[in-house]
């Protein structure tokens, strides 16, 4: 069962979140969910992995956007979706504790590059379409720059840095800081190749870059 602490913990984010504007009502919903599945499943130390995920890839955003006075766009459940599911089947299957925390924290290192990378990296006057490298507008779907890439490594380690205190292990804070940072610069290709195409949206794009970046880091590890 989960401990009606974490409970409390899960209902008071998931309201700030909504009384922020953080998230809309199904996007809330949703998050308070995937946390009380993760928390049912595994333990604290990954709600709280989870919890740090949500502070720096709303927080941070909400942020900049307050300070240029512009509109915040609240995350939906789809969001909340596409880069929750691959932590909650982590968490759900059958695995060692030392690979399941390992994954786990690829899984949500990935998801903070990600979306830092693509929020703050609307910032720079440079950008460059991944596949071939030419100029294009910031915000383009697969543009990368060299802000994007900065605040993509610094989001992956601050989730690998935090994960490292429960274990203190070198390999794992360089291995996972790693391959959260692969999982943007996936993101960013798949964007170019499907999302700029219309074949796949930005929720799907987001969904596959994670799995894949995952699988990838599961092969190395083993």
């Amino acid at each position: 069962m989960i401990p009606f602490f974490w409970i409390i913990i899960l209902f008071l984010l998931s309201f700030f979140a909504y009384f922020l504007k953080m998230l809309d009502l199904k996007g809330t919903l949703l998050s308070f969910f995937v946390g009380s599945i993760i928390v049912y499943f595994s333990n604290y130390e990954f709600l709280l992995i989870l919890i740090l995920f949500f502070i720096l890839s709303t927080g941070i955003p909400k942020l900049k956007e307050i300070s240029k006075k512009n509109g915040w766009e609240k995350r939906g459940w789809q969001s909340v979706l596409s880069k929750g599911i691959v932590p909650v089947v982590i968490a759900i299957i059958p695995l060692s504790y030392s690979m399941k925390i390992y994954l786990y924290t690829v899984a949500v290192a990935s998801a903070t590059a990600d979306t830092l990378s693509g929020e703050m990296g609307r910032m720079s006057k440079k950008t460059y379409l991944i596949t071939n490298l030419k100029r294009v507008k910031p915000g383009t779907d697969g543009a990368v720059s060299i802000l994007g890439e900065i605040w993509a490594l610094a989001g992956s380690f601050f989730i690998s840095i935090f994960s490292f205190i429960f274990h203190n292990n070198i390999e794992f804070l360089i291995f996972t800081t790693i391959f959260g940072f692969t999982g943007s610069q996936f993101d960013s290709l798949f964007g170019a190749v499907f999302e700029n195409k219309n074949i796949m949206n930005k929720f799907q794009v987001n969904l596959l870059a994670i799995v894949i970046n995952t699988v990838f880091a599961y092969i190395i590890f083993v």
